[in-house]
């Protein structure tokens, strides 16, 4: 029942995440620096609500962990078999492909408007931290635990097979 719970739980961080998504554009056509306002009157407070759903999610999570239930493909394998390096591995490769996805788009940026460029640009760096902070963390990681977890055979990132 708790995984169900996880399950539907997760479904919902997304869609309000994605409906956080379309107010902020909506209200702010720039998106990635725009700040997150207070609620507009009369309309959901989808940020806020985004907010407090990544926190249930993560709650219900590790409540679903503690007692034994698998947890969700996208959040992991198995309750507790996943070794730090194996989690920081993948999240380093699929920076790594966001990050490659957004040069591809930025090569191609000629018919993109300027703030789209900037936006490129943010996302970009964003990720380029992310990759260095993923580094040092993983550094650190493997000095405290074998190198063994890191994963033996290559894992496909969603749309890595596309073309």
């Amino acid at each position: 029942m708790l995984r169900l719970v996880l399950d539907l739980q997760l479904d919902a961080l997304l869609m309000g995440l994605g409906a956080a998504a379309v107010q902020e554009s909506r209200s702010h056509p720039c998106l990635v620096t725009a700040p997150v306002t207070g609620d507009a009157a009369g309309s959901a407070p989808w940020p806020r609500w985004a907010i407090e759903d990544i926190d249930l999610a993560r709650t219900l999570a590790a409540e679903a962990v503690n007692n034994g239930a698998a947890l969700p493909a996208t959040l992991g394998s198995e309750p507790g078999g996943q070794e730090e390096p194996v989690v920081l591995a993948r999240l380093a490769a699929r920076y790594e492909s966001m990050r490659n996805l957004l040069a591809d788009l930025q090569a191609r940026g000629s018919d993109l408007p300027a703030v789209g460029q900037a936006h490129l640009h943010d996302l970009m760096a964003h990720c380029q931290r992310r990759l260095l902070e993923l580094q040092l963390v993983s550094r650190s990681a493997t000095t405290r635990r074998s190198s063994s977890a890191h994963p033996t055979e290559h894992e496909y990132l969603p749309g890595e097979l596309l073309g």
